[in-house]
């Protein structure tokens, strides 16, 4: 990995399963961490399983989706959420490169302004 390639500041947000006063089970996401990652805006990175989309909830992403790239250490989930430029994204896929230690990861936007 090239040190040189994390130049954009992500946050990382996930999902934490609060339960209220009646019981009752809430999700809400809260921020994880900030960090740096390296974002591939053609989907051209060198990690490429095929069809990332499995059911028709990924596919609809596949055109405008973004690959990027984290460090090893960065803790992200299939539910997490990216905010990268003021703008929130969902995770389509990610993979753990274990011989460079890196995160393959790649986003789509949400088009909503929730954190749902």
């Amino acid at each position: 990995m090239k040190a040189g390639v994390l130049r954009y500041p992500v946050e990382i947000y996930n999902k934490e399963i609060i339960t209220n006063s009646y019981g009752q089970e809430e999700s809400n996401y809260v921020l994880s961490q900030r960090t740096k990652a390296g974002v591939y805006w053609d989907n051209q990175s060198s990690y490429k399983d095929g069809d990332t989309g499995i059911n028709g909830l990924d596919m609809q992403y596949a055109d405008n989706a973004i690959d990027i790239l984290v460090r090893s250490y960065v803790d992200i989930h299939d539910d997490s959420r990216i905010k990268l430029q003021g703008k929130l994204y969902r995770i389509i896929s990610w993979h753990r490169d274990l011989r460079y230690r890196d995160i393959y990861a790649t986003i789509a936007e949400i088009k909503e302004n929730t954190m749902t």
